[in-house]
């Protein structure tokens, strides 16, 4: 799965100088208790590390590095004898 929860995508994001962070949110019930929110990437705030879509992530003219949200797939071969082909997306 390519989210920030991703050990080698986590690993990726770090090497190119990207920072990962997690909101905090504070109930109204109580002042002192905190709901944590999925880790992001900073500076785009997204919770997944390749995708598609999110121009803004990607847009040349931002400061930010835009080779920390990619849109290259992650690509896995496996041979197996029992079927002559099997295609796996998400």
């Amino acid at each position: 799965m390519h989210d920030c929860n991703n050990l080698s995508e986590y690993a990726r994001i770090a090497a190119g100088g990207g920072r990962l962070y997690r909101t905090k949110i504070t109930l109204k019930s109580s002042a002192h208790t905190f709901v944590e929110g999925p880790l992001r990437i900073h500076p785009h705030g997204l919770t997944v590390t390749r995708t598609l879509g999110n121009y803004e992530a990607k847009a040349q003219n931002r400061i930010c590095n835009q080779n920390l949200v990619l849109a290259t797939p992650e690509i896995k071969y496996m041979k197996t004898e029992e079927l002559n082909w099997v295609m796996l997306c998400s």
